[in-house]
């Protein structure tokens, strides 16, 4: 073992691995039954006769995936649509039968449940707000003044105190 470095010779190599067949013996050896008279494998160790047997169940069975941990509903149950999707699918075909702004404001509406970002809305100056602001409650304090009563004007008059009562 020296200088080898552990190199095998070819004819040990595939000495052990048994007769080999052409293909077409192979398959005219399956096709006539002689590989099912003779069942044995060129590279068992053991010369026992295997016994094949086709078309045979298992004593054991087997899952073919793993148990399942949640709750599973029964496949048989009718599928009920969902609200959510029942709903989407009706704005869905509203927004597509709707004309003009009609069209536009439903196919907004589903833009945005959809999850986008609604408009921006107009931005305002302001100062001209705050104008408007103050005018327009100037003009409701003139308005409640000429709906006024003459006799709301009426002065209050004063009440007498102890030393008005006692100088009479």
């Amino acid at each position: 073992m020296g200088e080898d470095w552990g190199v095998v010779d070819e004819g040990d190599l595939f000495s052990t691995a048994g007769t080999t067949k052409s293909l077409n013996d192979l398959v005219e050896s399956l096709v006539s039954g002689v590989a099912a008279a003779e069942p044995r494998f060129p590279l068992s160790t053991d010369h026992a006769p295997v016994q094949i047997v086709s078309g045979a169940v298992p004593t054991q069975h087997r899952p073919t995936c793993a148990p399942k941990i949640l709750k599973v509903r029964p496949k048989t149950a009718p599928k009920q649509p969902s609200a959510k999707r029942v709903t989407f699918d009706v704005q869905k075909l509203a927004a597509s039968e709707s004309t003009g702004a009609a069209k536009e404001d439903a196919t907004a509406r589903l833009v945005l449940q959809l999850g986008a970002l609604p408009a921006k809305k107009k931005s305002l100056n302001y100062k001209t707000l705050k104008d408007d602001r103050r005018r327009s409650n100037e003009a409701a304090k003139d308005q409640s003044l000429i709906n006024l009563k003459p006799h709301t004007f009426k002065k209050n008059a004063r009440k007498k105190g102890k030393k008005q009562r006692a100088k009479k």
